[in-house]
């Protein structure tokens, strides 16, 4: 795994599990990039061998469990499991994760696969095989928006408070004649009444913005 010194600092890099069996060769690795949006606070990444005679079942259920146990620590976490998947499939074992590359990788075979737990995060563009590899390079595109992008716009009104307006605000409230205002004899009726003045003299000092 190769990763651009300008995207996440070698610092930010651990390294959480490494496998290889007869069916499986898997390296997990945790990332804290220099941004992210505020939703993700950091990036998980299995990258994946899986041999054409390996047994494909067996080398699924590994993945399941491996991510299984980084979605209980890391829930927020985006999680992408990408590598040569060959004839394994893992829509049944993670039907909530989604499978980004749709163009061939080897001849017109699929074989090289990346899943990730964010719908629409990546579209695939495959570009020539490197070197003497005879699987092609696929890359990632990101389509995805992050959440504050996707969240329609709000305005707020606030208070203004400072030093001249909580004077004026004081000056207001030391003038009133307080008796008159709490003349019942119900507490609740009196909390009522006291309340709302208060109210109608903050917003009559106080600016807003």
């Amino acid at each position: 795994m190769f990763i651009n010194n300008k995207y996440c600092n070698p610092s930010q890099v651990t390294v959480r599990n490494r496998l290889c069996t007869k069916d499986i060769e898997i390296l997990a690795v945790n990332l804290r990039p220099y941004y992210l949006p505020r939703e993700i606070n950091q990036v998980c990444i299995f990258i994946v061998y899986i041999a054409p005679s390996a047994d494909t079942e067996e080398a699924g259920k590994i993945i399941h469990d491996l991510v299984a146990q980084t979605e209980a620590k890391s829930p927020d976490a985006a999680k992408f499991i990408l590598g040569d998947f060959n004839l394994c499939s893992l829509n049944e074992l993670l039907p909530t994760y989604h499978q980004y590359v749709s163009c061939p990788t080897r001849d017109e075979a699929c074989l090289d696969l990346c899943y990730g737990n964010i719908e629409k995060a990546y579209y695939a563009k495959a570009l020539p095989g490197l070197g003497k590899s005879d699987h092609n390079m696929i890359r990632l595109i990101p389509s995805y928006q992050p959440l504050i992008r996707r969240e329609k716009v709000q305005t707020r009104e606030v208070k203004c408070w400072s030093a001249d307006s909580t004077a004026a605000l004081r000056g207001c409230l030391d003038s009133t004649d307080w008796d008159v205002i709490m003349d019942t004899s119900d507490i609740n009726d009196a909390a009522t009444v006291v309340t709302g003045y208060i109210q109608f003299c903050e917003d009559l000092c106080i600016p807003k913005k």
